[in-house]
């Protein structure tokens, strides 16, 4: 009587946990589920450096070399400012180089006649400069613009193709990778950059996963 009395006593108190052993599941569950958001993460992560901005890394910065100018039947003005900007070009000093060669192609804008005796291309000569020198003080807006004046068809080969490259360069530098691909394949016929246009193209597309 007393072990009925028992296991009626009992047998409700094991009822109230009747759930309890169905915890575990659960349990691993939020695990699987905290597992699965961190592999997500994880492979966010990964294939965030196959955007446009991880071709950064790929963009060519090397200045040109500064070249001589005979500047002697120039204007005394323009000589004197011109002068100056390449002293800072050949030094090193961009920003200040951008600041006097800005000046230099607003006189030329200014007055085409200001320039050397025997050099028409003496204009675009400045801009090209003044857009590396924008490029190596990181003002790429300034080098962007500066760039794309200088790639246009109407400008002399030697120094249109120079725009075209340097643009490309400045586009992978603000992480636009197509801008910098259609730029880099209009260089396919350039005497100077085609091997590299292309070289640097197929790396692009390589990091963008084509």
């Amino acid at each position: 009587m007393s072990s009925d009395t028992t296991r009626q006593q009992t047998s409700p108190r094991r009822s109230l946990w009747p759930d309890r052993p169905r915890r575990r599941p659960r349990s691993v569950w939020w695990l699987a589920a905290v597992a699965a958001i961190v592999v997500a993460a994880v492979i966010l992560l990964a294939t965030a450096g196959c955007g446009s901005r991880s071709c950064v890394a790929l963009a060519d910065r090397a200045p040109l070399p500064s070249s001589q100018v005979d500047m002697s039947s120039a204007n005394p003005a323009l000589r004197a400012i011109y002068n100056l900007g390449m002293a800072h070009y050949a030094a090193g000093d961009w920003a200040a180089a951008a600041d006097q060669l800005a000046r230099a192609d607003r006189m030329l804008q200014a007055d085409p006649a200001a320039g050397p005796a025997g050099q028409p291309l003496f204009a675009p000569f400045v801009r090209m400069y003044l857009g590396v020198a924008h490029l190596q003080a990181g003002q790429l807006a300034e080098a962007r613009a500066v760039c794309a004046a200088l790639a246009d068809p109407a400008v002399a080969q030697p120094l249109r193709e120079r725009g075209l490259w340097y643009g490309a360069q400045c586009r992978l530098l603000q992480g636009e990778a197509e801008g910098a691909l259609d730029l880099l394949d209009r260089l396919g016929d350039s005497p100077v950059y085609a091997q590299q246009a292309r070289d640097q193209a197929a790396a692009v597309r390589a990091r963008l996963g084509r």
